[in-house]
């Protein structure tokens, strides 16, 4: 009997194939001998063990890798938004008094001076994003660009007290 085998063809099965698949396999290789026996499956095993145990392996990498690649970005999202949230809380007089000024205009949006340092360090850290790339008119030298306080920072200040405290309270 002559098998024609595509690897590709297994390595694109669905996970959920992929998971009966190792999940058969594994029951081959660990049930007792007694239960193989009893289900008329302990010549099978006896002859093609190995090859069990090669699909047992294969799979059940291939389902650890994709579990990995599933969970990855959501671990990469948390440790950015702690990251993030670190860095609120790590803010000088300036850049306080910046987003104090966006956060009680009615939209969080106002116009800022785009060679302001502190303005410049708000955007890198990502807690304000410029919303246009238009300036207001007649300001060549030192243009005035709208900047927004972006939500998570406003979700941020709104559930933290302390955080709340610092940044719009104290800052006047």
């Amino acid at each position: 009997m002559k098998i024609d085998l595509e690897l590709h063809k297994l390595l694109t099965l669905p996970t959920g194939t992929m998971v009966a698949i190792s999940l058969s396999s594994g029951l081959m290789l660990f049930l007792p001998e007694y239960w193989l026996y009893n289900i008329r499956l302990l010549d099978i095993v006896d002859e093609h063990g190995l090859w069990f145990f090669i699909v047992f392996i294969i799979f059940t990498s291939i389902i650890i890798v994709r579990l990995l690649a599933l969970i990855y970005p959501a671990i990469i999202i948390f440790n950015d938004n702690k990251t993030l949230t670190k860095e609120l809380r790590k803010l000088d007089r300036w850049e306080k008094e910046i987003i104090n000024q966006l956060f009680l205009s009615n939209d969080y949006t106002t116009g800022l001076r785009i060679s302001s340092g502190s303005v410049r360090k708000l955007e890198t850290r990502k807690i304000i994003t410029r919303t246009s790339n238009i300036g207001k008119p007649g300001s060549f030298s030192d243009p005035i660009f709208p900047f927004t306080l972006n939500s998570w920072v406003i979700d941020e200040i709104n559930k933290d007290k302390a955080l709340y405290d610092s940044i719009v309270q104290n800052s006047h």
